[in-house]
């Protein structure tokens, strides 16, 4: 059987006919792709686009509840998830369909709030050949595979000490391990700064829906992250901390191996899924997959229509 169509979810914004990935060199070129392989059209997303789009196919058992809070039928949803860089997207419910609204929420900006915070923050490495000293950070800076080691680095650099370790998995093993104080302070540190900026975008979509944490990251530190100040840093919106803590509920996948991801926010999902511009049988996207160990930490819930809409690049042959 012969394809006719190419559907791709990239990591970076879609514009033009030549899109390059944020955090690595290639670029993708639909035109070139339907001429190289004689396909009719090519549908270009980004990533955290589609994983929006799988939202609505989480059910029951695909999520446990951390914090307080029940989700609000057909409210905004948001999914968020550090990896090798930091994605965002929402969800948005209208006229009877699920938008999906792509976006660079991971390149907003963090700041410090606590005294710790300022003591660590001029210690952190920036990435972008930054030389000067209050350069902004941005979320990924630090919400990323590379952003752990950052922070990890930067804690060290604060407490005056060498640092042990030069990998990220290092680091995560030895802070759940509880084996290295300095790894564990950083893993902490990083679930609250994941925390805060996952509850400032819960604030820009109202998320009633939930919030969903995506990534292999999460996927990985799930029984830290419950235990962590990371729902504390998601709920500390004054003056709005108590809709934050009443109306956004977190959820986090069962850590029972193989785990596929880790939810955080949701409290309960719809039975149906989503489908594609109205002519998919109600199917999701994308689908939390125990093989690879990557999925979905999320936060949904009420009833869902069995349709998206889903208007993106769509590159057809000349």
């Amino acid at each position: 059987m012969t394809p006719h169509s190419a559907v791709l979810a990239l990591a970076g914004p879609i514009q033009g006919d030549r899109v390059p990935l944020t955090n690595c060199h290639w670029v993708v070129e639909p035109k070139r792709m339907i001429a190289r392989f004689g396909i009719d059209e090519v549908i270009l997303l980004n990533d955290f686009e589609a994983l929006s789009l799988s939202l609505p196919a989480l059910a029951g058992d695909d999520l446990v509840s951390i914090g307080s809070g029940a989700p609000l039928a057909n409210a905004a949803q948001v999914v968020v998830g550090p990896g090798t860089g930091l994605g965002a997207a929402a969800l948005i419910h209208a006229n009877g369909a699920w938008l999906p609204v792509p976006g660079e929420g991971g390149h907003i900006d963090l700041a410090p709030v606590s005294a710790r915070d300022f003591a660590i923050w001029p210690h952190i490495e920036r990435p972008h050949q930054q030389t000067d000293p209050f350069a902004r950070i941005e979320g990924e800076t630090l919400l990323c595979g590379s952003g752990l080691l950052r922070l990890y680095r930067a804690v060290a650099s604060a407490n005056g000490v060498a640092p042990r370790f030069d990998d990220p998995s290092g680091i995560t093993a030895a802070a759940i391990e509880r084996s290295d104080a300095v790894a564990e302070e950083a893993l902490e540190l990083f679930c609250v700064h994941l925390g805060r900026l996952a509850g400032n975008l819960a604030l820009v979509f109202m998320a009633r829906g939930g919030v969903f944490l995506a990534g292999g990251i999460a996927a990985k530190i799930a029984p830290f992250l419950t235990e962590s100040g990371f729902r504390e840093a998601f709920i500390d919106k004054v003056p709005h901390g108590a809709l934050m803590d009443s109306s956004i509920p977190n959820r986090r996948w069962p850590a029972s191996p193989p785990m596929p991801a880790t939810p955080t926010c949701s409290a309960s999902s719809p039975k149906a899924a989503a489908g594609t511009n109205r002519r998919q049988p109600a199917k999701p996207l994308t689908q939390p997959s125990p093989a690879s160990g990557r999925g979905l930490l999320a936060a949904s819930g009420g009833e869902h229509p069995d349709s998206v809409i889903l208007a993106k690049a769509r590159i057809h042959a000349a």
